[in-house]
């Protein structure tokens, strides 16, 4: 269901100096998924007052911004109206992820989660109906991003922004996207996926993905 998309972006890794105000982006972000001018795929314009929007920690200091990002894209067998109310409205939700309620799904709001036997709660940086939806992971950012296909079903592309790229762990990513297949797989079945072979297999191959950032950083 997923593909990593690494290779495909940009990878610019620094977005707080590319994405200057008075500067135009540079990181030439593939465009096709989104109407949104910079490709950060979830906000239209970036100005002093309001900043970028990325939820990235920016700092215009390249010795501080040290964070970098994965990229993923797939898509999933249904509508993105199906996979919305299954993501934000907590009756669809606690059929599938008993483990996560959404408090208050808009910028600001928040949603708990289980991870590990702790509870979490989470703030929303940015909700689009329908569409988007962006929050904090510890220091961390994700941004999950739906848009229709051509046949019934929804792609979509999901972000994982890692703060510190030395302490960039596949455990923090992993989890995100195997929700993703749960997720299809209820829709699909009315019944819960066994995600431990996933698990597993996911966790290899994000391991690798991060170290290669890793080392391309530090070329």
């Amino acid at each position: 269901m997923t593909e990593n998309n690494n290779q495909k972006k940009c990878n610019c890794q620094d977005h707080g100096h590319h994405h200057q105000p008075g500067h135009e982006c540079q990181c030439q972000h593939n465009k096709s998924i989104s109407d949104h001018e910079c490709g950060c795929q979830h906000h239209s314009s970036h100005n002093e007052q309001s900043g970028c929007g990325c939820h990235h920690n920016h700092s215009f200091d390249p010795q501080v911004d040290l964070g970098f990002s994965l990229f993923f894209e797939g898509e999933i067998d249904a509508s993105p109206e199906e996979v919305w109310k299954h993501l934000t409205d907590n009756e669809f939700l606690s059929q599938w992820n008993p483990d996560m309620v959404m408090i208050d799904c808009t910028p600001g709001g928040s949603f708990k989660i289980i991870r590990n036997d702790e509870d979490h709660q989470l703030m929303l940086t940015d909700v689009e109906e329908g569409h988007l939806l962006a929050f904090l992971w510890g220091n961390d950012d994700i941004v999950l991003n739906l848009e229709a296909g051509e046949i019934n079903n929804t792609l979509f592309t999901f972000e994982y922004w890692f703060a510190d790229k030395e302490g960039a762990n596949a455990e923090d990513v992993v989890p995100w996207l195997v929700n993703l297949y749960e997720l299809e797989y209820f829709i699909k079945n009315n019944d819960q996926l066994d995600s431990q072979d996933l698990t597993s297999s996911l966790l290899s191959e994000i391991s690798l993905l991060i170290e290669d950032q890793q080392a391309r950083q530090l070329d």
